[in-house]
């Protein structure tokens, strides 16, 4: 008897890692519809998981934006985003591999004694530095207080100011460019990052605060307007 309960104990013991582990690194798959003008022109996949580097949990980040057959014909856009962040919103890790007419980037970084830099130069990141893709995530589980905290914005050896102002459960972003003679890791980056940190634009996050997500993206510049909204 004394055996069978050992196997019976271990069986549950299993079990329970297996549940634990399951709902630790499962992914968090959300689908936007990406429209301008009211038309759709591409579709946005973001995939949330966690990952254990050297003993530590953290968050892994991966954007798709594809466009639409349609609008393949007359400018295509296939990029991909991996991001991993530390406990802290922190890029212990970034690449990006996108495609669009005339504009190629490819870009990943690397850890070495401790520092984060850009593969192939000399810029570095600092371990202070927050992305746009930690604010997203920021605002994506709610975490307004780490939101708050925020002064400045990294993207790829570039720095700009942040702020935000919220109401209810809306919140635009602003962001000025502080250097403008840095150009940075490259000169042209991709479409999405261009209209991320797109001067003298309206960016608003719609987020769900009950349920902890991102319920749509509104990118206004004048008449033009784009938005990114979860799909059902």
């Amino acid at each position: 008897m004394e055996g069978e309960e050992m196997k019976a104990n271990y069986f549950m013991n299993f079990i329970y890692l297996f549940i634990f582990t399951s709902i630790i690194y499962s992914d968090r798959i959300y689908n936007y519809n990406i429209s301008f003008f009211g038309f759709n022109v591409a579709d946005c996949k973001v995939i949330y998981s966690d990952t254990l580097i050297v003993d530590e949990i953290m968050t892994k980040i991966k954007y798709r934006v594809v466009t639409n057959q349609f609008i393949s014909n007359f400018f295509e856009v296939d990029n991909d985003y991996t991001i991993i962040l530390d406990d802290h919103y922190n890029t212990f890790y970034y690449n990006k591999n996108t495609i669009q007419p005339k504009v190629v980037n490819e870009i990943e970084t690397k850890l070495e004694n401790g520092v984060l830099s850009y593969n192939n130069s000399d810029v570095k990141i600092q371990k202070e530095d927050i992305n746009i893709f930690s604010v997203l995530y920021m605002i994506h589980i709610g975490d307004l207080e780490s939101l708050s905290t925020i002064k400045l914005i990294e993207r790829e050896g570039k720095y700009y100011d942040f702020k935000y102002l919220i109401d209810n459960n809306k919140i635009e972003i602003i962001m000025n460019e502080l250097d403008s003679e840095n150009k940075g890791l490259i000169r042209h980056t991709d479409i999405f990052s261009w209209g991320l940190f797109l001067k003298d634009s309206h960016k608003t996050i719609i987020y769900n605060e009950e349920n902890k997500y991102i319920e749509k993206c509104i990118f206004k510049k004048g008449v033009t307007k784009i938005t990114a909204s979860l799909m059902n």
